[in-house]
């Protein structure tokens, strides 16, 4: 697999890189993949074949944490919770008194999504809605009794099993920090416009074959 780098919207040299975006073609599949636009400027210097490492870690993550969230768990109450369930008490455990619009926010999720998993938590006594005092349209989410039991044992199982990467963490460089939120954001964007422009069930488009 080689990859072609196009720039794209940017003025041209150097001093536009900051603004410009990068596309990259498949030559072997046709297919492109876009990176939004370069952090703080200056070429990009990843060869091929650590452009490939990096995407095979990130895919070989991603696919654990798929494999890993089909595993409903039992945090304490007698109730099996998925992790999607978990990280809305989580949430709202961090966060008491945090909306929908909110959640979903922050979550990265639609907001129809999250009511219909707030709903299933209040029927299972996780979750419990009230209205703010001075703000009766607004609803606010916080921890019933049965939420603050899971939501405790399941941040008692973070730390426990976290220690090692939060040690990683901390022991960063700011500048190292700062290049890995970064990537971090650039993927979640990409994963934006993957959602946006690919809908279920459609064939994406190649690109268009180069003239000779």
């Amino acid at each position: 697999m080689k990859f072609l780098p196009c720039l794209q919207g940017g003025p041209a040299g150097p001093a536009g890189l900051e603004n410009a975006a990068m596309e990259f073609i498949d030559t072997r599949e046709g297919y492109r993949y876009h990176r939004p636009h370069f952090q703080g400027g200056g070429a990009m210097s990843l060869t091929d074949d650590k452009l490939t490492e990096l995407r095979q870690i990130f895919f070989r993550v991603v696919n654990k944490v798929s494999h890993a969230t089909r595993r409903p768990l039992d945090y304490g109450t007698g109730d099996l919770l998925h992790p999607a369930q978990m990280h809305v008490i989580e949430r709202v455990g961090e966060s008491p008194g945090i909306s929908i619009t909110e959640l979903a926010r922050v979550l990265g999720i639609t907001k129809g999504a999250v009511s219909q998993t707030v709903k299933k938590l209040e029927d299972m006594g996780m979750l419990a809605r009230y209205k703010q005092e001075d703000n009766a349209k607004n609803v606010l989410l916080k921890l019933a009794e049965k939420g603050q039991t899971a939501f405790a044992l399941h941040d008692e199982w973070h730390q426990a099993h976290d220690e090692h990467f939060l040690k990683g963490i901390h022991r960063m460089p700011d500048l190292q920090y700062d290049a890995v939120k970064t990537f971090l954001l650039d993927t979640e964007a990409s994963a934006d416009r993957y959602l946006k422009e690919l809908p279920y069930g459609e064939v994406i488009s190649r690109a268009p074959e180069p003239e000779e």
